[in-house]
């Protein structure tokens, strides 16, 4: 009887060691841990250079942290002397369509992903004037859009394709019926 009780005791010392070490481990208390997290963005410039009378370029640059799509409308109008536009025809500026396309919805298209930190290629394949051979004057605005390139709704839907109604595959855009 003395061995069996000398061995319950050993096993119940083993089995108290155990959960003692155990305890120890699991309430070890280790130090702050900070995990710091940044959203993307999505922060694109349009870059013009205008000589004289003459719009020379037109690129957008991506000054966000994530890759984007990017999309522009051209609105081309004539102006009198004053500067406020009044009706008349406009000339048509010739694109780049080795980069850039024009879909149906009238919005420019980037042929490419915009890195951070890069620029899109001209918009314009010519320089575009903004005086009329009859002495009219044009302005030229160009809005540009952005779209995180990547990305899907909460339905798998691409994101660029839920917003715009357009996808980029195969270097091609295309707008979704």
């Amino acid at each position: 009887m003395n061995k069996m009780a000398a061995m319950a005791l050993a096993i119940v010392m083993v089995v108290l060691a155990a959960a003692g070490v155990t305890l120890a481990v699991l309430s070890q208390q280790s130090g702050t841990v900070q995990n710091t997290f940044s959203a993307a963005t999505s922060d694109i410039t349009i870059d013009e250079v205008v000589k004289g009378d003459v719009k020379q370029s037109v690129t957008v640059h991506n000054k966000g942290t994530s890759p984007v799509y990017v999309r522009v409308a051209v609105v081309i109008n004539c102006l009198d002397k004053e500067g406020n536009i009044i009706p008349g025809k406009v000339p048509e500026f010739v694109l780049n369509d080795t980069n850039w396309t024009k879909l149906e919805d009238g919005y420019y298209y980037y042929k490419g992903i915009l890195a951070s930190g890069e620029s899109t290629a001209d918009l314009l394949k010519a320089p575009f004037n903004l005086t009329g051979k009859n002495g009219e004057n044009y302005q030229m605005d160009v809005l540009a859009q952005a779209i995180q390139a990547g990305g899907t709704t909460s339905d798998g839907v691409p994101a660029v394709q839920d917003a715009w109604g357009a996808t980029y595959e195969n270097g091609n855009w295309q707008l979704v019926p």
